[in-house]
């Protein structure tokens, strides 16, 4: 009994973790700054990161289906609003480096695919509102036999 109940929450607890792997959405991005120095503002380091995060969004927006993706194009003005809600981690992958006059820095962005969902649901859930019901009618009808074979004869109805 002891061992089947160990085995149930190891059960549970191995569930609950992949399903928050499945939560989390990692994407690789660049953030650029157009420079003349070696390395660039720190004010100009942070929009950059900013915009490398709405890139990281529609990355991911890029590997769903059609549908979501122009969702999540409607819902880039809110997302980019509140991008934080929807990032959930960012790795700096390298320091930064200048070439031809273009400061860039390779980043890791985790994405909460989860809040994304929400967000999608709640447009859908919206719309869905808003729609007219659509009504659909069947109509069955029954087939009438028209002949019935007993022990080798037929027997035709009229």
């Amino acid at each position: 009994m002891r061992k089947l109940l160990t085995i149930i929450l190891l059960g549970i607890t191995m569930l609950f973790s992949v399903a928050y792997l499945q939560a989390a959405v990692k994407v690789k991005v660049k953030a650029t700054v157009e420079t003349k120095k070696n390395k660039p503002k720190p004010e100009e380091i942070k929009a950059a990161v900013y915009e490398a995060k709405i890139l990281a969004v529609k990355k991911y927006a890029s590997e769903k289906d059609t549908r979501k993706r122009e969702l999540i194009n409607e819902l880039m003005p809110e997302i980019e609003k509140n991008i934080d809600n929807y990032i959930l981690e960012i790795n700096y992958l390298n320091d930064g480096t200048k070439t031809n006059g273009v400061w860039e820095q390779l980043l890791e962005v985790t994405i909460d695919d989860v809040q994304l969902e929400l967000l999608i649901n709640q447009k859908m859930k919206d719309v869905m509102e808003m729609a007219e019901p659509t009504y659909i009618s069947f109509v069955y009808v029954a087939r009438e036999v028209a002949a019935v074979e007993t022990k080798g004869q037929t027997i035709k109805k009229d």
